[in-house]
């Protein structure tokens, strides 16, 4: 009889070996590579798809020599250059190819500190450019991403470009040699049909300096899809051209950084000149200046009104009635808007009162009610300065009127005053009974002064899917009252936020505000005593849950036994009148 055929080692299944590598260290891909030739092909696509060590990558080429000191760049900031020992043979760039084929993204960023001692000699690159044997160096590369220290440097990256490049995200010089309008120029020709443009600005410059030549280079990319801006990148002439370009899908800015943000006086003034079938593609709009300009932007007889997605990052808080005419207009024009974003951005350039407004001169439920009737909207996000002027009766309206919202995030990180907020932790209870889609929320509470025990309220809606609920340093006096509270709102899971977007730009501002009082105390303790909330809910949440199951065995227990004593009881009474029947036919007989 012949043996059953063995079965198939779990091995040889390239997606189960996929699978397993994939959760592989660095060290670890390299020590399997070493395995067999199938394991090796496998672990060395993993190890060299994603590249943000260049040097590492280059030193399969040719070995290189010891790291020369260069302090000549910006702002005396100390490199490391390296350059090749040899020049590669013609083994040596065969060798090359094998791994040259795998890589698939590859990043050099010369001002991330692990990078600074890392950099590659431009010599480097042009022999790359003038001997390698192909001329494409990576040629299945999807996303390149250059941020060199030296416009030099940067240029150099045209060497990697190749026409099916799909993601590339580039620094932006004002030199005169080599001229940036001609490292645009080769970028055109290299990849025509480029759809993703990220541009970033090196430490402290503008983009008005390169406003033309970037202009230029938008003109000569007519494929472009998306197009990601520095902070203060987006000028009323490239919104201008960005307009023109037929597939454009979307628009989109670089979050703040330390440096590299560019002059907010660039898009003080927001007014590209918008003419028939303006922005034809576009869905996804993020912008950056006063909100009067956003009103006037999507007033205009061209404004982009087919999108679905806004963000307006404000540099100026402006009055009340400013921001509900700019939601009114959003109403008016935008009917496929489903996520809107009003961002004022608290960060060291940020112009912040020290004495803040009075209460009924901030933003009320009269500001916000034109967006209830944006029945599309499934996420909002409104950040301020101070807290605004708002109850927990306007909660109710809110979650009645956007019952499909998903992510509702109002001021939570505001910045915190001796009054405290009008709204408690009751606030949170409307979203529960009215908003079954909700899973991001976030406010500015009072939860100071809260009673135990609490009163318990067979009724209370539960959240549905909420994972995320956003405090900022709202008060709390005690985390006890509290987190009983949270327990019969939220489900297990659920994640308490805590604390600023950006602490240390949050407390530079303050400083420069003049705000030095023991505000920042009452702040750090909020965030202690919310983290240690978050700590402690998950257990509550488990106990509550354990004695509801606990008191669902028992109802059932006592259910059990109610109906077992209600049949025992008919069978009694069933057996006491055969009893009587029989008694009465007897006497009968008698």
């Amino acid at each position: 009889m012949a043996s059953p055929k063995a079965a198939k080692s779990p091995w040889a299944i390239n997606e189960l070996l996929i699978m397993v590598l994939a959760h592989l260290d660095m060290r670890s891909l390299a020590r399997s590579a070493c395995v067999c030739r199938r394991w090796s092909e496998i672990a060395l696509d993993m190890l060299w798809r994603d590249v943000d060590d260049l040097m590492q990558l280059l030193a399969l080429l040719a070995p290189f020599g010891r790291p020369e000191k260069s302090t000549t760049l910006p702002h005396g900031q100390a490199f490391y250059i390296h350059k090749f020992k040899k020049a590669p043979t013609r083994r040596d760039w065969d060798r090359f190819q094998r791994y040259a084929c795998r890589v698939r993204k590859l990043s050099y960023e010369e001002y991330v500190p692990r990078t600074r001692r890392r950099c590659v000699d431009p010599s480097a690159l042009n022999l790359l450019a003038n001997w390698y044997p192909t001329s494409e160096i990576f040629p299945n590369l999807q996303s390149l991403t250059w941020c060199a220290s030296t416009p030099v440097m940067q240029q150099l990256s045209v060497v990697f470009m190749h026409a099916r490049l799909k993601r590339l995200e580039i620094g932006v010089y004002n030199v005169t040699a080599p001229p940036l309008a001609e490292y645009f120029q080769q970028i055109i020709r290299r990849i025509p049909l480029l759809p993703y443009l990220a541009l970033r600005l090196p430490q402290r410059s503008s983009i008005r300096d390169t406003e033309e030549d970037v202009v230029r280079f938008i003109r000569g990319l007519r494929h472009l899809q998306l197009f990601v801006a520095p902070i203060y990148g987006l000028t009323s002439r490239i919104a201008a051209e960005l307009s023109k370009l037929p597939h454009l899908d979307t628009i989109s800015l670089s979050p703040p950084i330390e440096l590299g943000n560019g002059d907010r006086t660039d898009v003080s003034q927001f007014a590209p000149i918008l003419h028939d079938h303006a922005f034809p593609s576009l869905k996804a709009l993020c912008m950056c200046s006063q909100i009067t300009f956003a009103i006037q932007l999507f007033s205009g007889r061209f404004s982009p009104v087919n999108i679905t997605y806004l963000c307006v990052h404000v540099l100026a808080v402006v009055d009340p009635l400013v921001v509900q005419q700019f939601f009114t207009v959003i109403k008016d024009r935008c009917h496929l808007l489903s996520e809107l974003h009003v961002d004022f951005m608290i960060h060291p350039d940020s112009p912040i009162s020290v004495l803040p407004p009075p209460v009924h001169e901030r933003p009320s439920m009269e500001t916000f009610r034109p967006l209830l009737s944006c029945r599309r909207l499934t996420r909002f996000e409104f950040r301020w300065d101070y807290p605004l002027n708002l109850t927990d009766r306007d909660m109710e309206e809110f979650a009645t009127g956007l019952p499909y919202i998903e992510t509702f995030i109002l001021n939570c990180d505001a910045i915190i005053e001796f009054s405290l907020s009008s709204l408690t932790p009751k606030a949170l209870l409307p979203f529960a009974r009215h908003c079954p889609r909700l899973r991001r929320l976030g406010l500015y509470l009072n939860a100071t002064g809260l009673q135990v025990p609490l009163p318990t309220q067979p009724t209370l809606a539960q959240f549905a899917r909420l994972e995320k609920l956003y405090v900022g340093v709202s008060d709390i006096d005690r985390v006890e009252p509290v987190v009983l509270f949270l327990s019969q709102l939220c489900a297990l899971g659920c994640e308490i936020i805590a604390g600023l977007r950006w602490p240390d730009a949050f407390g530079i501002t303050l400083d420069r505000a003049g705000i030095v009082d023991d505000r920042r105390a009452r702040m750090t303790q909020a965030c202690v005593r919310w983290m240690e909330l978050g700590k402690v809910l998950p257990l509550v949440i488990k106990a509550r849950m354990d004695e509801k199951a606990r008191m669902a065995a028992l109802h059932g227990e006592v259910a059990r036994l109610t109906t077992s004593r209600l049949q025992e009881k008919e069978r009694s009474d069933r057996l006491q009148r055969e009893v009587q029947d029989l008694r009465v036919r007897h006497g009968h007989r008698a």
